[in-house]
């Protein structure tokens, strides 16, 4: 993240999952994702707006 901790990202049929210590910290359903991108070992996940 952006603390320098590491995160690990979990896929499910449901969206993407977020985990930092086991603990899931975030979840986002796939209705909800615009757009997954990477670059070397940074993961970018652009939401849409929120209602």
């Amino acid at each position: 993240d952006s603390e320098g901790i590491d995160i690990m990202l979990g896929v499910c049929a449901n969206g993407l999952l977020i985990y930092r210590d086991r603990l899931r910290i975030n979840r986002f359903a796939w209705p909800k994702i615009l757009k997954i991108s990477y670059k070397r070992s940074n993961f970018y996940i652009k939401i849409r707006p929120g209602e």
